[in-house]
């Protein structure tokens, strides 16, 4: 598109000179051909953007890694978008319609662009190229094994594009405060996900639920029970030992953010659950003295203070 907005460019500033030049019968194919060229140049640098977004939204490449990481796919509609800023002014009296909202059977609805007042047609066909990016990373993040993974690479990736929209205040004007929020809501939802999907499996390990068998009068705790229990919560945190230190969290203050709140929901509960089986094997010294609590609670505050995503460094 570069290159055909050069020559547009090139040639609408040469236009005046070309009607002055050629103002004559024998001179007019010369100048309608100019204007013809003109005309079409307009044409395909609308055909080109539209073809664009079809596009983002059909491209089927793999991703990169297993780990969460930032698709290149992101890297270059970024790039493209700022290309497309760049050359607001020209583009700005171009585009004259508003984007496409139906790529095969999905429907984007109206209310996805924010607040139509006011707003430029270039403003919504950006605003319409990240919104089908983020489909098709949706389905691109279905390609990682893991669930709390697949939260990762969306996390990440859509907080790349609310990073390369800051950079740029003429682009945040342009994409506007709707959207940015809206966009800054996806990043949060999807690290809240990550979170419920990994927390979610350890917490579940130190629910009282099927720990007890009830008798007549009383209840008491299954050693059979705690034994799978335990045997389940070893297996999580060697889980995020092996796997989730090698995912990746692009940005420092999202790990921070992430590792704090799972820690608050974590050892609390993780606490909680090693004083109860304490007491136990206090009271029934000889039924639970087999039963080890493999990982302390320091274990697990230094598993994701410091082991959680920890094979990826982050340049700052």
């Amino acid at each position: 598109m570069e290159t055909i907005l050069g020559l547009y460019d090139t040639l609408l500033f040469l236009l005046p000179y070309i009607n002055a030049l050629f103002d004559s019968k024998p001179a007019e194919d010369i100048l309608n051909g100019t204007k013809a060229i003109v005309s079409q140049l307009e044409n395909d640098v609308r055909r080109m953007l539209l073809d664009f977004e079809k596009a983002v939204f059909h491209e089927l490449s793999t991703i990169p890694d297993n780990r969460g990481a930032i698709h290149p796919l992101t890297k270059h509609v970024m790039n493209y978008i700022n290309l497309i800023v760049r050359h607001k002014k020209l583009l700005s009296d171009l585009i004259i319609s508003m984007p496409p909202l139906k790529y095969g059977d999905q429907m984007i609805p109206d209310g996805e662009l924010g607040d139509l007042k006011g707003r430029n047609h270039l403003s919504l066909h950006l605003i319409l190229i990240i919104v089908v990016l983020q489909l098709n990373l949706k389905g691109k993040s279905e390609q990682h094994n893991h669930v709390p993974v697949r939260h990762l690479f969306m996390m990440n990736n859509v907080h790349y594009i609310v990073e390369k929209i800051e950079e740029s205040q003429e682009l945040r004007d342009m994409i506007g405060d709707y959207y940015m929020e809206k966009l800054n809501r996806n990043v949060k939802q999807a690290m809240t996900s990550y979170q419920v999907s990994t927390c979610d499996k350890f917490l579940s390990c130190s629910l009282d639920e099927g720990l007890y068998v009830t008798g007549c009068f009383s209840s008491h705790l299954s050693k059979r029970a705690l034994r799978k229990r335990l045997k389940a919560f070893n297996s999580l945190f060697e889980e995020i030992q092996i796997l989730h230190s090698n995912w990746i969290v692009h940005d420092l203050e999202l790990l921070d953010e992430l590792r704090v709140s799972m820690a608050d929901k974590l050892i609390p509960a993780y606490k909680e659950f090693r004083i109860e089986i304490e007491q136990h094997r206090e009271i029934h010294k000889k039924s639970f003295q087999n039963i080890n609590l493999k990982h302390s609670v320091e274990d697990l505050e230094a598993l994701i203070s410091k082991n959680l995503f920890s094979n990826y460094k982050i340049i700052v």
